[in-house]
């Protein structure tokens, strides 16, 4: 008797697999569409490959600018740095501090100055510190006569500088404005020039027409202040209010007895300039 399992076992498996795929086609590498999809995924490839590319040229771009820009940094930081020594000095005149805008106190003082009263005194104004050095061999001089004598400063307007400000001793201080270059004052300005800044603005100064004594302009602060117990009438070195009288001057720009205000101003010291030293 044959044994015929095996036949029906291939049979039945083959039946069983065929029927459980009627549908299915055979692929052929050379199926029109097989080779259009083979086709597109090559150009895909291709693109983004070509977009790799172009991704890391530019990041080896943005990283030379990135080291250019570091060391453009370094470079100035180092040129700012050796200019740390650079600040325009000044005198904020009727005040015991210095303005909040990046300016550091040198000393704080007195003003003084030769006698109003003395022909042959000196015209300008000089801020005394509180604290003066003496040299060691200093001592009582002979001078036959000839000598010239310093004294303190007195307001002498009552209400120009302030209220009740008569008589009172005038305070100075000494500024460094550690982050300009130069600084200088615009008489009757209201305003600065260009890119120049206010470093403190106040009204003008000096001593009197009918006095002997010469003098020159200073702008005392508009917020002036006093130094204490100083309000004795001692006079010396004396400011006045100061006005303007037509003639010379365009009566259409500066009014007769118009009081006259001074703007003390600063310029920032770009970065840029060091490259034209």
């Amino acid at each position: 008797m044959f044994n015929i399992t095996p036949a029906i076992f291939l049979l039945i498996f083959f039946c069983f697999g065929s029927c459980l795929n009627p549908q299915k086609k055979r692929l052929l590498v050379t199926d029109p569409d097989f080779t259009a999809r083979i086709h597109q995924l090559e150009v895909t490839v291709q693109k983004l490959v070509g977009d790799v590319s172009t991704l890391n040229q530019q990041k080896t771009t943005l990283e030379t600018n990135l080291q250019n820009a570091n060391l453009e940094i370094s470079q100035l930081k180092s040129t700012l740095h050796s200019k740390t020594g650079i600040g325009a000095i000044y005198t904020r005149w009727g005040r015991k501090d210095c303005p909040k805008n990046g300016t550091e106190l040198l000393y704080s003082g007195t003003v003084g100055g030769g006698d109003y009263s003395k022909a042959g005194g000196p015209a300008d104004y000089i801020c005394l510190p509180h604290d003066p050095d003496f040299i060691k061999s200093d001592g009582p001089i002979t001078t036959n006569g000839y000598v010239s004598s310093l004294y303190g400063s007195e307001y002498e307007e009552g209400s120009y500088f302030g209220t009740n400000f008569i008589d009172n001793d005038v305070p100075c201080a000494v500024c460094r404005a550690t982050q300009q270059s130069s600084v200088f004052v615009i008489p009757s300005k209201t305003t600065c020039l260009g890119s120049w800044k206010v470093e403190y603005y106040g009204r003008l100064a000096t001593g009197a027409d009918t006095h002997s004594s010469a003098s020159q302009y200073i702008c005392i602060d508009i917020h002036a202040d006093t130094l204490e117990a100083g309000a004795a009438d001692q006079n010396g070195k004396l400011l006045y209010a100061v006005k303007a009288v037509c003639g010379s001057l365009r009566a259409h720009r500066f009014m007769t007895m118009h009081l006259y205000r001074a703007w003390f101003v600063q310029i920032k010291l770009d970065i840029h300039d060091f490259n034209k030293e």
